[in-house]
């Protein structure tokens, strides 16, 4: 037994201590890796990266709500409300900036007319009715003309002041609230962002009519002999017969007291009309 275990101690012992029984140490060395130039950094390409970021993170979150979206959220529902604010609406005040037209025939010709400024005052004929349906509407109007022409082959200036009662019709509508969804959301608890509240917009149209009185005041060459009537006459009151005027008027009406309107009218003198566009502002009550 001793034997054996003094062969097997000799052979474990040439086996660990002979070098041929390992195998030799090897280095592998791996390519140079090739140059490489770094990317320049585009600010642009970063904000676009940054942006996508954020609308991941806001479709991730559920587009909830912030703290300035908050305020922003309550500064319009407090708009909103404001402009949807519903007066009695039985009587407006407006002014139109116009620019007319001057077609004559006769003894007038080369006539011009310049800018001018119209004032109306309106009223509803039946003010305890409610006003979002078709009425009756009366009211006052001013309306002065200025320009040049000549009359007779007499050239001069002219300013003609057109006044007198209007009557027509007009009606007002409404356009329907969005419904508020912050009570809802209140209620449910949810912090999703709130559809955005729209103002809600009030219109009026208007088709107005009257005869108009003539005021007119014509200055000419004092060295010329005039003769005629027509231009002796320097400053008077008078119908420019037929003196009818037709106007038609729409408006967009904001905080249930200021309105934004266009109109656009014809009127019938004696040997002359006028046609007019314009646009103005006015205050309803």
């Amino acid at each position: 037994m001793g034997k054996v275990y003094l062969i097997l101690v000799c052979i474990s012992s040439d086996l660990f201590l002979d070098p041929a029984a390992f195998g030799k140490d090897r280095i592998i060395l791996l390519p140079e890796p090739k140059h490489a130039t770094p990317p320049t950094p585009d600010p642009g390409q970063s904000d676009k990266d940054l942006q996508k970021l954020r609308e991941r993170r806001k479709k991730r979150e559920g587009g909830s709500l912030s703290y300035f979206d908050f305020f922003q959220h309550k500064r319009d529902k407090k708009l909103a409300k404001a402009a949807g604010k519903q007066g009695p609406y039985g009587f407006l005040m407006q002014t139109t900036l116009v620019l007319p037209a001057l077609s004559a025939r006769g003894p007038r010709s080369n006539y011009t007319s310049e800018l001018s400024t119209h004032i109306s005052a309106l009223f509803r004929l039946s003010p305890e009715e409610d006003p979002f349906t078709q009425q009756f509407w009366w009211g006052l109007r001013l309306a002065p003309f200025a320009g040049t022409g000549t009359y007779k082959e007499t050239a001069g200036r002219f300013n003609f002041l057109y006044f007198g009662p209007s009557f027509g019709i007009g009606n007002l509508s409404r356009e329907s609230d969005d419904p508020d969804d912050s009570d809802e959301s209140k209620k449910s608890g949810s912090s999703k962002r709130p559809k955005k509240k729209k103002i809600p917009e009030t219109n009026a149209w208007f088709l107005m009519g009257g005869i108009a009185a003539h005021s007119r005041i014509v200055e000419v060459d004092p060295t010329d002999d005039i003769a005629d009537k027509e231009m002796n006459t320097i400053n008077s009151v008078q119908l420019d017969g037929p003196g009818l005027w037709v106007e038609f008027t729409y408006a967009n009406i904001y905080f249930g007291s200021l309105g934004i309107h266009y109109v656009a009218g014809v009127q019938l003198g004696e040997e002359k009309m006028f046609f007019w566009i314009g646009a103005g502002a006015g205050g309803w009550y």
